[in-house]
């Protein structure tokens, strides 16, 4: 009340008028003393793009593969990962011509690890209301992606890609990288936006010498040696050899001669064996098995780091 009182004097009974005052600052007005706190740039928009709303071990059924079982025990810890926001992969559909996404010869696409911008995995998979991730640390150098298909098109939509580089995908649950990496899927697009990708695979390679490292998953149940022998070997029911070319010298095949359970005799692309059950780890023997992911997304925004 004294200060309210004291204001009143000041303008009727004879005080200073404040409007003939530099040093006096009127309510509402900014202090021109005070610098205002500068605006966060905001960051780059990423093309169109799709988060993974669900990355899984293809099954027998859907596409089989030398790791159609393993789906059994992985894909419960991939689907509690993406459920929690820890497992976030996003696709960027880069340099498209047809605004319609349906045809396109001449094309790329970015792979990336993501972060949620508001760390709220509930919102994250919405295409009515597209979530907005970061690109992970490392995701780009220069503006291009580190994961980049670079042979990619578009035929009716339909999304086909290939590209260099390897990806460890799933961290503590599957923490092998893959190699050879292809992408395919459909796309379905609304007012030229992307909304979902449907049906789609992701596809890589797991060398040899990676799978003769992973201990045999099945434990006492079959023998003592590696997810590799198992393979291979097919606990003594039906063996698997590899079937990724990785070195360009034709497919290479592994043996258990005195039926162990244990590799012991390998072949390369070019026919040399090479002999003992340390093999498989011989620079010679690079080939490997596939790998493949059923995989959906939906319409997301994807914004590029700012330094």
């Amino acid at each position: 009340m004294r200060s309210v009182m004291f204001l009143f004097w000041g303008l009727g009974c004879g005080g200073t008028d404040a409007s003939l005052r530099s040093d006096v600052v009127t309510a509402n007005e900014p202090d021109p003393t005070v610098k205002p706190e500068p605006k966060p740039e905001p960051k780059p928009e990423v093309g169109a793009a799709v988060v993974l709303d669900d990355v899984r071990i293809a099954g027998l059924l859907e596409d089989a593969h030398a790791f159609s079982l393993l789906g059994t025990v992985v894909n419960p810890l991939l689907a509690e990962q993406i459920d929690a926001g820890t497992l976030l992969l996003g696709l960027e559909f880069r340099s498209v011509d047809d605004p319609e996404f349906q045809s396109d010869d001449d094309t790329s696409v970015g792979l990336y690890l993501l972060d949620d911008e508001d760390d709220d995995p509930t919102d994250n998979f919405d295409p009515e209301r597209p979530e907005t991730f970061g690109l992970g640390p490392g995701a780009q150098v220069d503006g291009e992606p580190v994961l980049h298909f670079v042979d990619a098109s578009l035929t009716n939509g339909r999304l086909e890609a290939s590209g260099l580089g390897a990806l460890e995908l799933i961290g503590d649950a599957f923490p092998l990288p893959l190699s050879n990496l292809t992408i395919s899927g459909d796309l379905t697009v609304q007012d030229g936006t992307v909304r979902t990708l449907e049906d789609g695979r992701l596809r890589g390679a797991l060398g040899m010498s990676l799978l003769a490292l992973t201990p045999n998953p099945l434990g006492e149940n079959c023998g003592s040696g590696s997810l590799l022998d198992v393979l291979a070997t097919g606990c003594g029911f039906f063996g698997l050899q590899p079937d990724e070319d990785i070195d360009g010298d034709g497919l290479e095949r592994l043996f258990d001669d005195d039926d162990d359970g244990v590799i012991d005799r390998c072949v390369d692309g070019d026919d040399t064996e090479i002999l003992g059950t340390d093999c498989p780890f011989n620079p010679a023997m690079a080939d490997g098995y596939t790998l493949i992911f059923v995989i959906t997304g939906v319409q997301a925004e994807l914004v590029a780091p700012t330094e």
